[in-house]
């Protein structure tokens, strides 16, 4: 069963997590249940089997996650409900906020790259060198390439993707250096971190990575 909330679309049982503040580091696991008119219904939290202490009227932090980011926000508790399982009944969050998920999903490619140090001055062009991606996720990518950068400098990546037929999107991201290995003397392996990326581009790169990993599971 399909269940919506804050416009977006979750399936029943959707795992969630728990907590009494945004700041607390004691997570309890729970799920989602139903959405109603009675509120969000969700099965008690549990922490190592033990079960969240919950009262009426008190707030709680919940986070859900998706595929590229996660949904966070507070709410309080409006009461409890037995029905298969005992359940807790949470108020509607008045609202909410989208926190990217910065080490997401990786896939294994090998994929045409261009890769530049990002210039010193501002009137100085970048000068690319080809490369190939062997692997991407919506926070960066490991590159193998010639170009001579060390660990911590910043780079531009130029790359392409086709996310579906009729649709290819350009992509030059300002990214950190983090890790640098030799292959050759005259090849490095880099692995970036995407820096400033906006969230449009963060899901294109999550869709890009769906896509061929249904298509290879298929």
């Amino acid at each position: 069963m399909a269940l919506k909330l804050l416009g977006f679309t979750f399936k029943q049982s959707q795992k969630i997590i728990v907590k009494r503040s945004a700041d607390d580091k004691l997570e309890f696991i729970s799920s989602l249940e139903n959405v109603n008119s009675l509120g969000m219904q969700i099965a008690l939290p549990l922490h190592n089997l033990k079960p969240m202490p919950l009262l009426k009227g008190e707030k709680v932090y919940v986070l859900i996650s998706l595929q590229s980011f996660s949904i966070e926000f507070n709410t309080l508790v409006k009461g409890f409900k037995k029905d298969n399982i005992q359940l807790v009944v949470l108020e509607f969050p008045g609202d909410y906020k989208r926190v990217q998920r910065r080490n997401a999903v990786r896939l294994k490619v090998l994929m045409d790259v261009e890769v530049a140090l990002l210039p010193q001055k501002p009137d100085q062009e970048p000068v690319f060198e080809k490369g190939q991606a062997v692997d991407i996720s919506a926070g960066g990518m490991e590159i193998i390439t010639r170009l001579s950068a060390e660990r911590d400098q910043t780079v531009l990546v130029k790359f392409n993707l086709e996310l579906d037929r009729n649709r290819v999107h350009n992509f030059c991201i300002r990214s950190k250096v983090r890790r640098v290995s030799s292959i050759t003397p005259k090849s490095k392996r880099l692995g970036v971190e995407f820096l400033d990326m906006g969230m449009a581009d963060s899901d294109r790169i999550f869709q890009f990575i769906f896509k061929k990993s249904t298509t290879s599971i298929n």
